[in-house]
């Protein structure tokens, strides 16, 4: 059962990501929008961290939320109250970010990654294979890191984020923009205008995909209580049998 909530400052600045830690929920978007929420979502606080550009993705790793965004933005909190904003010299633009146990990884623009075993000093890496090409989600399973983006290429880590390779044929050419693991599958999802396509692309592995086609265009995809549910345009959503 869902319950509706409009929050005070929305059009204005809009939450674009949602985690949770610490029995603490926060949403990160537009205009460098922070807000946290410690009844379940109830309520919510503005938070204010110096940084202005647009955050796409926030994480919880090892006791701090981690929020990464357009033009380098990056801000970590580890009580939600006090954030420290900071912007990375390459200025490159984050757009996915996602943990193992030991390491957090954000990847985004001309194959940006940057590591970190803390989730406070990052460590800068790039994929030299993905240099002119955005990569938009990342996700942790089965031991390695999978991370898609545009023209449906997705790129594999072994090693913590350390080195990448390219995954083979991904049955698909539409930007990646969802990624997901659970019951032993990573499924990534997308679409692209022209021509039209909507597509998720499933693997065991990270190497071998198989496409089929979806009825609307995907932005995102979860796993939780056995199945993956994808949302995207005009308020749709797909969910998995299983």
């Amino acid at each position: 059962e869902w319950t509706s909530r409009t929050l005070d400052i929305y059009p204005t600045y809009y939450p674009k990501s949602i985690a949770s830690g610490s029995g603490v929920l926060v949403a990160v978007g537009a205009g460098g929008t922070i807000l946290s929420s410690a009844d379940d979502g109830a309520t919510w606080t503005q938070q204010n961290q110096g940084v202005l550009d647009w955050l796409h993705e926030v994480a919880f790793f090892r006791d701090a939320f981690v929020a990464v965004g357009m033009s380098g933005a990056m801000v970590i909190s580890s009580d939600d109250a006090r954030w420290n904003g900071q912007k990375w010299a390459h200025n490159q633009s984050f757009y996915g970010i996602a943990s193992s146990n030991d390491t957090v990884v954000t990847v985004g623009s001309r194959g940006a990654v940057m590591t970190s075993s803390d989730g406070m000093h990052f460590v800068e890496r790039f994929m030299d294979d993905a240099s002119t090409k955005h990569l938009l989600n990342v996700v942790y399973g089965n031991g390695i890191f999978v991370a898609g983006g545009q023209d449906g290429r997705i790129f594999i880590s072994e090693d913590e984020g350390a080195s990448w390779e390219e995954a083979g044929d991904t049955k698909t050419t539409d930007f990646l923009y969802g990624a997901a693991y659970g019951n032993g599958v990573f499924v990534l999802t997308g679409n692209q205008n022209s021509p039209p396509s909507r597509t998720i692309v499933t693997s065991s592995d990270g190497r071998n995909w198989t496409a089929q086609a979806a009825e609307i265009g995907l932005s995102d995809v979860a796993f939780g209580n056995g199945k993956f549910v994808a949302v995207g345009s005009s308020g749709g959503y797909l969910t998995s049998a299983g």
